[in-house]
C-alpha cells in the first residue's frame, strides 16, 4: 500500500482546495462561504470541511491533514476487511491474500487516499455501515444496527449521495425480513435514526443559512439528459475495463452467491446496481481514477470475501484442481497489476500536478497584490482562490449564485460540471484578473470561448505571460484589466502609472516577479509598446528603472498615444512601469 501511494504522490485535486477555502474562511470568521456576497453551498462534503477546519483552527497545514487522514482512513479500511473476513470464514487467510492484494495495489484507492477529497472518508463510513449491518444479520445483535446507523448518518453529511446507502440497506432489510414486518420496521427505525437526524439537520441548516433545498453543486452538475446518461454508463464501463480482473473476480463471486441462493447476493446486486444507475443519472465524473467507484471497490472487496469464503468452505480441492485455480487467479492478479500501472484512466494523476504550478503562481500574486485584494475570475475554483485567498468569481458557477440559475439552452449536452458560463455577468463584476483554464491564452472551456469573443473583454483585458520559478515552475497567461485601479493603469488628475506587464512585444516576453513586483525582463535592444486607451497630454514620461529609451507617438485619428520602451543598454533590465506627468 505504501509503495502504491508513493507512486501517485504528490497528486492533490483542485476540488480539494475548494474545500480548504471554505474551511479557511470558516476559521477566519466568514462562515461557510467561498467568497463575499450571496452565500452558496459550493461544497458537497460538510463533515470533511468541518474536520479540516477543526485541524486548521489548531494551526495545522490543512493540505497535509487531508493527506494524512486520507491515508489513515484507507489503512482502517484494510483493517476492517481483515476483521470482516476473519470473523466469518476459517479460510480467511487465503481469501485475504487476494482481497488485500487487489485493494492495496488499486490505483483508485491510492489516488484518492492522497487526493485531498472526502472519498477515503466516504469509503470508510460505507464499509463500517455495511459490515456492521451484516454482523447484525449474522448475530441478531441490535448493537450492530446502532453502529451502522451512526456511520450511515455521518455518511449522509459527508456526501449528499451518501444517503443512498441508507436507502439501499433499509430496502434490503425489509425484503430480507418480510416474514416478520413488525420486527423489521422496528429494527429499521434504529438503522434510520441517525441518517434522519443528521440528513434533515443539514437540510434545515441549508435552508436557514443558504436559503436552498439542495447544494449549489447540484445546480451545476446535475442535468439529467440522454447524453449524460450515456456518459455515465460509459464511465462505469471504463471502470470495469480498467479494472477487468477485479470485475471478473467480483462478478464470479456474485454469480456463485446467486447460484447458491444466498440472501446476501441480493444486497450486493442492489449496492452495485443502484449505484451504477445513480452514476448514469448524474453523468459520471470528470476526474480520472474513477473516484465515484471507490465505493464500488469497497463493495467488490466484501463481495469477493463472501463469494470466495462460501465457495472455499463448501468445496474441497484436489491438488490438480487447486493448481488450476491458483494459476488462473495469479494470471488475473498479474494482469490487474499491469492495468493499475499502465491504464491511462488510472495513471493520469501522476502527471496532473498543475495544482502545484498554480501554488507557485498564487504565492507570488499574493505577495505582489495582496494589499489590493484584486477580484480574480477563474475556471478551476480551487488552486488560485485558495493560495491567494483573493476575492474570487467562479466562472463555472460551482461557488456562484447567479450562474447555475441562468443555464444555457444546451445544458445537459456538454462536459459535466463545465457547461455553465455567463460572460456578461462575469464582465459586469469587473474582475481585475481572469484566468482561462489553468493559465492558457487560448480558450479551453465554453465560458473561455464566450469571453474571448466578447467585444467588452477584447477592449478591456490584456493577456499577460508570466513565468515563476519554484519547486513546480509556473509558465502561463493571465488576463489583466488594463483599467483596473488594482492591477491596471493607476491614474490621477496629473499622473499616470502604467505597469510594464501591460506592454506588448513582437516576441513574447514572460513577465517575472521580483521584489514583490511583476516586471518585464527586457534584453538588449528589445522593445515593448502600449497604446494608452484614452487621450493624454504628457509633459514628462519616465521609466522605472530609469535609463530605458522612450518614444511617444500620437495617432492623429484616434488621438491615442503609443508608448514604445526600448532597452538600449548592454544588460538585461527588469522594467517595472512608466510614469506619465500631465
Amino acid at each position: 500500500m505504501a509503495i502504491n501511494i508513493n507512486w501517485y504522490m504528490p497528486f492533490f485535486a483542485d476540488d480539494s482546495l475548494i474545500t480548504l477555502r471554505y474551511a479557511q474562511r470558516l476559521i477566519d470568521g466568514y462562515g461557510l462561504t467561498w467568497t463575499d456576497g450571496i452565500k452558496v453551498e459550493g461544497y458537497s462534503n460538510l463533515l470533511w470541511v468541518l474536520i479540516l477546519a477543526f485541524f486548521g483552527k489548531l494551526g495545522a497545514n490543512m493540505m497535509l491533514v487531508a493527506r494524512i487522514l486520507g491515508i489513515l482512513f484507507t489503512l482502517t479500511n484494510i483493517y476492517l476487511l481483515i476483521d470482516y473476513a476473519k470473523k466469518k470464514y476459517t479460510t480467511a487467510p487465503k481469501i485475504l491474500l487476494i482481497v488485500l492484494f487487489l485493494f492495496s495495489t488499486s490505483a483508485i484507492v491510492a489516488v484518492w487516499a492522497i487526493g485531498g477529497l472526502e472519498n477515503s472518508l466516504v469509503s470508510l463510513l460505507a464499509l463500517i455501515s455495511i459490515t456492521r449491518y451484516l454482523e447484525y444479520q449474522n448475530t441478531n445483535d441490535t448493537r450492530y444496527l446502532w453502529f451502522s446507523s451512526v456511520s450511515l448518518g455521518l455518511l449522509s453529511i459527508t456526501r449528499p449521495d451518501g444517503v443512498l446507502l441508507s436507502v439501499i440497506i433499509g430496502l434490503f432489510h425489509l425484503i430480507s425480513n418480510r416474514n416478520d414486518l413488525k420486527i423489521a420496521f422496528t429494527n429499521l427505525s434504529k438503522i434510520a435514526l441517525f441518517p434522519i437526524i443528521l440528513y434533515f439537520g443539514q437540510l434545515t441548516f441549508r435552508i436557514l443559512y443558504y436559503g436552498e433545498l439542495v447544494p449549489n453543486t447540484a445546480h451545476v452538475k446535475v442535468s439529467p439528459s440522454l447524453y449524460h446518461a450515456y456518459t455515465g454508463i460509459m464511465y462505469t464501463l471504463r471502470f470495469f475495463k480498467s479494472n477487468f480482473s477485479l470485475f471478473l473476480i467480483a462478478f464470479g463471486s456474485l454469480g456463485y452467491l446467486i447460484y447458491k441462493k444466498k440472501q446476501i447476493a441480493l444486497l450486493y446486486m442492489m449496492l452495485i446496481g443502484i449505484w451504477a444507475a445513480y452514476i448514469a443519472f448524474i453523468g459520471g465524473d470528470f476526474f480520472f481514477a474513477f473516484r465515484h467507484h471507490l465505493f464500488t471497490i469497497i463493495v467488490f472487496m466484501l463481495l469477493i470475501i463472501d463469494g470466495m469464503g462460501i465457495y472455499l468452505e463448501q468445496n474441497n480441492f484436489k491438488p490438480k484442481k487447486k493448481k488450476v485455480w491458483i494459476s488462473l487467479l495469479s494470471l488475473l492478479m498479474l494482469f490487474y497489476l499491469y492495468q493499475q500501472i499502465t491504464d491511462d484512466n488510472n495513471t493520469r494523476s501522476r502527471k496532473s500536478l498543475w495544482v502545484f504550478n498554480l501554488k507557485t503562481l498564487g504565492k507570488e500574486l499574493k505577495n505582489t497584490f495582496g494589499e489590493k485584494q484584486p477580484l480574480i475570475a477563474i475556471d478551476p475554483a480551487g488552486s488560485l482562490p485558495y493560495f491567494t485567498m483573493f476575492p474570487a468569481l467562479d466562472m463555472l458557477g460551482l461557488n456562484d449564485y447567479h450562474i447555475p440559475r441562468n443555464k444555457p439552452e444546451n445544458m445537459g449536452k456538454g462536459f459535466i460540471g463545465h457547461e455553465l458560463g455567463d460572460p456578461e455577468y462575469v464582465l459586469n463584476n469587473e474582475p481585475d484578473i481572469i484566468q482561462f483554464h489553468i493559465g492558457t491564452r487560448e480558450p479551453i472551456l465554453n465560458i473561455d470561448t464566450m469571453l474571448s469573443e466578447n467585444i467588452r473583454f477584447q477592449n478591456r483585458y490584456i493577456d499577460v505571460a508570466i513565468y515563476v520559478k519554484g519547486e513546480y515552475d509556473y509558465k502561463g497567461v493571465l488576463y489583466f484589466d488594463k483599467y483596473s485601479k488594482k492591477v491596471g493603469i493607476d491614474s490621477s488628475f496629473a499622473k499616470l502609472e502604467i505597469p510594464s506587464y501591460l506592454f506588448k512585444s513582437e516576441t513574447e516576453i514572460f513577465n517575472i516577479f521580483e521584489g514583490n513586483k511583476l516586471v518585464a525582463p527586457l534584453e538588449t535592444d528589445i522593445s515593448v509598446s502600449f497604446v494608452v486607451p484614452y487621450e493624454i497630454n504628457p509633459t514628462l514620461i519616465r521609466t522605472i528603472p530609469s535609463g530605458l529609451d522612450v518614444v511617444s507617438s500620437k495617432n492623429r485619428t484616434t488621438k491615442l498615444t503609443k508608448l514604445t520602451i526600448t532597452n538600449a543598454s548592454k544588460n538585461r533590465v527588469n522594467f517595472e512601469k512608466v510614469v506619465i506627468l500631465q
